[in-house]
């Protein structure tokens, strides 16, 4: 599209020799133009700046049109002043008279042209008196300078982003070609500008949105596209121990969530971002006291104004207070579902004997108390039934019971039914499984025939009673639990510790309140 022209005819109007119509429009002069059309747009694409980017448009005219010297001034849209922006071959004096000037139609062609928002040419500086009241002329005049075509730089919803001129040491004007050449290089300006106003206009607001982000009190991280963290709050930095370096190093997530979260969740994560919808992820992450907590992760897109997305917004509420009552409510629901199935248990002790009414004493005396108990009796003498009779009348009585039958249970399998093992801990281990203390968590757990324990497995309980701890197999986390126990035997504990086969103090930390059940060809009742 041709311009409008603001221009000054004098008697050195005619075009220079080294102008000439012939030299621009050559073969040789369309190739370069294409070629370094293609080399600016490759630049713009990784991401140079725009001094670069400018500067090598002025070097491309200057190339192609021969002698020519250009410039690319800005239009400060705050103070409306005109700022150097490019002119690789112009003295550095006449670019410094020229920074600050202000945007009128007196301060030069530059500043006339942005202001009128039209082309103006002036072809013979020498005649040309329009710009006298800033000195210009006098200006062009010192550096040689006798033709000067400029032309505005408009965004796409006409505001004045600059001006391109093109500067010659002979009078002249431009020609069709000339003004082809011009409106090239002044959409290739705008594409330029505004690209980079658009960059620093998304890294003003995101450094205004980590101000913001910073000051909230949620785990926030800012993710690029690919899902990859480019930035997060205070908030994390604080939560995690980690610096914002390691934050954005590839190994963050490893860092940061549960190595059993990450192998489960990469998958969907990774659908999720291509399904570019948002979604939602529970993960455990690991605090800077290392410590692990359940986190809802909630990631939302933003998108550009033609609707691809150029962040994720990824947002961490702890949620671990809720995932510990959901996990307790399933033991307890299963600890029930076992009771069902002990339909043939009776459902209370039936007797009147004095042997009978002495037990049951000592049942009510030491069921409000947490102390342990051992059971003692032969076989089928109900000593089940009293530890069930303890834990209904315990504090512990709306929460989980728990039995295991420590003689029906392989030796190279107590520990793991006892404690739980870890996702590999053995053969056959192909996942995570919770071991019954951990299922009796605020409960009761009855081991009977206790005395059948394995010596290896007889340490381990002793440290739940001591210390209130277990570790699962091929664990190397401690887990705190709170849970009574209570324990049974048909057997001689004294013989066995006198045998070697059961620890003496496993055995005192167990007889804290021994109850001995009659044999029943001793309860005639």
């Amino acid at each position: 599209m041709k311009p409008n022209l603001h221009n000054e005819t004098t008697q050195g109007s005619a075009t220079p020799n080294h102008l000439s119509h012939s030299d621009i429009e050559d073969r040789t002069g369309a190739e370069t133009l294409l070629a370094g059309e293609n080399r600016l747009l490759e630049m713009l694409a990784t991401g140079c700046t725009l001094t670069e980017f400018l500067d090598a448009l002025c070097r491309l005219i200057e190339e192609i049109a021969s002698g020519t010297l250009c410039g690319i001034v800005l239009v400060d849209s705050i103070g409306n002043r005109l700022q150097h922006g490019a002119a690789p071959s112009l003295p550095l004096s006449y670019n410094e008279s020229i920074h600050g000037r202000p945007v009128n139609l007196f301060s030069g062609p530059c500043a006339m042209a942005a202001s009128l928002k039209e082309q103006v040419i002036a072809a013979d500086v020498a005649s040309d008196t329009r710009w006298d009241t800033y000195e210009w002329r006098a200006l062009a005049m010192a550096h040689g300078l006798r033709a000067c075509w400029s032309t505005p730089i408009l965004s796409c919803d006409e505001k004045v982003l600059g001006a391109f001129a093109i500067y010659s040491r002979e009078p002249g004007s431009p020609s069709a070609y000339h003004q082809h050449l011009i409106g090239q290089i002044t959409h290739l300006a705008t594409v330029a500008i505004e690209h980079k106003h658009r960059e620093e206009k998304l890294r003003q607001d995101e450094r205004e949105l980590r101000r913001i982000t910073d000051a909230i009190a949620q785990l926030i991280c800012v993710l690029g596209p690919d899902g990859k963290t480019l930035y997060a709050n205070q908030f994390v930095l604080d939560y995690s121990g980690l610096s914002l370096e390691d934050v954005m190093a590839d190994d963050f997530r490893a860092r940061f969530f549960h190595s059993d979260d990450i192998e489960r969740s990469q998958n969907e994560r990774q659908h999720a971002l291509e399904r570019e919808a948002p979604f939602e992820l529970e993960l455990r992450a690991r605090r800077k006291d290392g410590q692990y907590r359940w986190l809802l992760i909630r990631y939302n897109p933003l998108r550009d104004e033609e609707g691809r997305i150029i962040r994720w917004y990824a947002t961490g509420t702890d949620i671990d207070d809720r995932k510990r009552d959901e996990e307790r409510t399933q033991k307890e629901n299963l600890a029930l579902r076992e009771e069902i199935d002990q339909s043939s248990m009776f459902e209370e002790i039936v007797g009147s004997s004095d042997v009978i009414r002495n037990i049951l004493t000592q049942v009510a005396k030491v069921a409000p108390s947490d102390s342990t108990v051992l059971v003692l009796g032969e076989t089928g003498t109900g000593k089940e039934l009293i530890a069930r009779a303890i834990h209904k009348r315990s504090k512990r009585s709306s929460r989980a019971f728990i039995t295991v039958n420590c003689a029906a249970i392989p030796a190279s399998l107590i520990a793991s039914e006892l404690f739980g093992h870890e996702k590999g801990a053995f053969t056959g281990a192909m996942q995570r499984r919770l071991g019954r203390f951990e299922l009796a968590d605020g409960g009761t757990i009855f081991l009977d025939e206790i005395g059948d324990l394995p010596t290896e497995t007889q340490i381990a309980l002793l440290r739940v009673l001591q210390e209130g701890e277990i570790e699962r197999v091929g664990g190397s986390q401690s887990i705190s639990v709170n849970v009574r126990v209570l324990a049974a035997t048909n057997r001689d504990l004294k013989a066995a510790m006198a045998a070697g086969t059961f620890r003496q103090d496993l055995f005192y930390r167990l007889n804290v309140f021994p109850i001995q059940v009659p044999p029943l060809r001793e309860r005639i009742d």
